[in-house]
């Protein structure tokens, strides 16, 4: 992994090899398993949604101080 990745890149390849490892205990019929990478990739994805709330909202907030 590139070190200069950004924190929502980083955490998009953490969650996309979550789904991987899921879907590889979902063929296994490890359902257990699977539900718990399943869980894991989906708190991810909430992170990654929140980061980039929050980086529009900053963005937002900074353009309407410049007007």
């Amino acid at each position: 992994m590139n070190v200069m990745q950004s924190p929502i890149t980083r955490q998009y390849a953490i969650a996309q090899a979550a789904l991987e490892h899921a879907v590889y205990f979902l063929e296994l019929g490890a359902d257990t398993k699977a539900a718990t990478y399943f869980q894991f990739a989906a708190q991810n994805f909430q992170s990654i949604a929140k980061m980039l709330i929050e980086q529009e909202t900053r963005r937002s907030h900074l353009d309407s101080r410049e007007e």
